[in-house]
């Protein structure tokens, strides 16, 4: 496993790719995705990306602070979100919402669900 200072960055670049995408370009992301875009997927997008963009904020000004109740808050948000993001992006290949591309979501939710919940329960620094 990673140190959790990495995870912070590695989380703060990878939830950059996806706000900038979802602020940016929410129709052709979409289209990726399989979703045909109208203006309430691309108004839902842009709010999704907004909200990831403030979370990967927090991330990337909280990755070198020392070990704290907030750090720790940080850490059972981060669990929370991919976990839950996790059984949405499965509803969604299950449900035919998205097309395969959307096994990418699964991987990187699980993956990072994966990480937080590591250092919520084994690793608690």
């Amino acid at each position: 496993m990673v140190s959790l200072s990495v995870l912070f960055t590695l989380n703060a670049i990878v939830g950059l790719v996806f706000a900038l995408g979802f602020l940016l370009l929410p129709e052709q992301l979409s289209s990726l995705y399989g979703i045909t875009p109208n203006p309430a997927t691309v108004y839902l997008a842009r709010l999704f990306g907004a909200l990831v963009l403030g979370f990967i904020t927090i991330l990337w000004f909280a990755r070198n602070s020392g070990e704290s109740e907030t750090r720790r808050a940080i850490v059972i948000g981060g669990f929370v979100g991919w976990g839950v993001g996790l059984i949405a992006a499965l509803v969604g290949q299950f449900t035919g919402a998205v097309n395969n591309l959307g096994w990418l979501n699964v991987v990187i939710y699980f993956l990072f669900a994966l990480d937080y919940a590591f250092f919520l329960f084994v690793r608690k620094d």
